[in-house]
């Protein structure tokens, strides 16, 4: 056969088969249906069932001692009612609303496995005459029924379950009965520890015991950056390091308990809480909660307790991230920052030099404006790097970049004005802040620090001398060495501009 009448006779072939099939379909009955198969589902024994408005209370007993469930009705916006459990005698306590549920549940429709047993002689094999759990309904009509919960069966994964000790025995799956034998403990609500909303804290203090800290701030919520701007008030009076508070802080507000451990306890000092290491207190304009961290438990968690709660908790021990930060770090350590266009003139009298700088600029004008004016000294200053960088910024931003080196709120020292640094300040129209005279004086600590005085009041802190003063890292500069650095610039700069890459040859 030639190979071009091979794929006529195929087609044909198919389309005869097609016609087969349709005129089977047409005059063969039952020829094209479907055998429909029902599948049967298992038959799931109802154990126990109520409507949980005809509920006074449910009872649990078990191992752990037992508690009492109560009903309570919630009113939706929409009129619509719910029916929630509460824990008679911690109505003021701050339970899961969806565990107390669960619990309730176990009263109210209970399913089974499987019946056991139609009619048990002897409850005794199922643990059921001595049963590890039991949930006792008592009914508004004044009746009232026993779940009871025993052994778990040998194949596992399921519990033996018995009605008022009669009729039948049931296997109810062990996920179900673990509700059972619930202590007030896994009533609680582990999200459930602050209850203060990230935007309305308004106030955070820290006390640690390792080093006697106790650091309280005030602090507003900012909207846009979602996070915080805090003002340090004590050991000082400082801006707040931003980043590190409001991390203390979050951590804090968004607290979860690992593990409820002991509610109402007696004994404190076995869990570190009577001398705790830490303290943190979180204030809102409604309400102030406290929360103190203990010692060590097992698992890598601590033991924690707040006054929201009445109960000790477990929560792991990294949960605070920024707990161990030293003061320093905890403080906006620059305590002389200004912008440059609100600086009329700067006086100093240093450990090296002595100095003044006059500046003229508006804050929309850059470095290089025809009409910005730096002198030092009475003497042009306005120089500039092979870059283009301002060598009178970088000296400026040298002094207000001093920073803080320690903290010694509870020293008294007397200002012997051992070397002072004097901004004269214009008006801020952006603060309404008037011009002004601002004063920072150091006096001699020790052969390596100054205390810091500003406008006559001592600050609370020191500043390192050589960090401040005698740096010569490059761009890390202190103050006397950038002043010298400046000064050699403005001797050999060409045209404005001084070539860094040259070096600076300094005495």
């Amino acid at each position: 056969m030639k190979k071009q009448w091979r794929g006529p006779i195929i087609l044909g072939a198919l389309l005869v088969i097609l016609a087969l099939v349709w005129i089977l379909s047409k005059f063969i009955p039952g020829f094209n249906q479907q055998t429909e198969t029902t599948v049967e589902l298992p038959d799931v024994p109802l154990v126990f069932e109520v409507k949980d408005s005809e509920v006074e209370s449910l009872a649990v007993t078990n191992e752990q001692g037992g508690f009492t469930l109560l009903p309570y009705e919630s009113r939706a916006g929409d009129g619509t009612v719910t029916i929630n459990w509460t824990v008679d005698g911690y109505q003021d306590y701050l339970l899961s609303t969806a565990t107390t549920k669960n619990v309730a549940n176990l009263g109210l429709l209970l399913y089974g496995g499987k019946i056991i047993a139609e009619e048990a002689a002897d409850l005794t094999p199922f643990g059921l005459d001595r049963p590890r759990a039991t949930v006792t309904v008592n009914l508004k009509n004044g009746r009232s029924h026993v779940i009871a919960f025993g052994n778990e069966l040998p194949s596992g994964y399921f519990d033996y379950a018995i009605v008022d000790n009669k009729g039948a025995v049931y296997s109810v799956a062990s996920s179900t009965t673990a509700r059972s034998r619930y202590s007030i403990t896994d009533m609680l609500d582990k999200n459930a520890l602050v209850g203060i909303d990230a935007d309305k804290l308004t106030g955070l203090v820290l006390e640690r015991a390792a080093d006697n800290l106790k650091l309280a701030g005030n602090c507003s919520y900012d909207e846009p950056s979602r996070s915080y701007l805090f003002t340090v008030t004590e050991p000082i009076t400082r801006t707040g390091n931003t980043e590190r508070l409001a991390a203390l802080a979050t951590e804090a507000l968004n607290l979860k308990a690992a593990q409820f451990v002991e509610v109402d306890p007696p004994d404190l000092a076995k869990y570190g809480l009577d001398k705790p290491r830490y303290s943190i207190r979180l204030t809102a304009e409604d309400k102030t909660v406290q929360l103190h961290i203990g010692h060590a438990a097992d698992a890598g968690d601590v033991y924690m307790i707040s006054d929201a709660t009445f109960a000790v908790f477990k929560v792991p021990a990294t949960t605070f991230t920024t707990i161990d930060t030293p003061l320093i770090d905890l403080i906006d350590r620059l305590f002389m920052l200004k912008s440059i266009w609100l600086v009329d003139r700067i006086e100093a009298d240093l450990p090296g030099a002595a100095f003044t700088a006059d500046i003229e600029m508006d804050k929309n004008q850059k470095n290089d404006d025809e009409g910005t004016v730096f002198r030092l000294n009475g003497r042009d200053a306005k120089i500039f790097s092979e870059t283009g960088r301002s060598l009178f910024s970088a000296f400026y931003q040298r002094i207000i970049g001093m920073q803080i080196a320690g903290v010694d709120a509870g020293a008294e020292p007397t200002n012997t004005r051992d070397a002072y640094l004097i901004f004269h300040l214009k008006d801020d129209p952006d603060t309404g802040s008037r011009a002004s005279i601002e004063v920072v004086e150091f006096a001699k600590r020790d052969e390596y620090t100054y205390y810091v005085f500003i406008n006559g009041e001592y600050a609370g802190y020191y500043i390192n001398a050589n960090q401040s003063f005698a740096a010569t890292d490059n761009r890390m500069e202190g103050v006397v060495v950038a002043y010298k650095q400046l000064l050699y610039a403005m001797e050999h700069a060409v045209d404005g501009v001084f070539d860094t890459r040259e070096g600076y040859q300094l005495d």
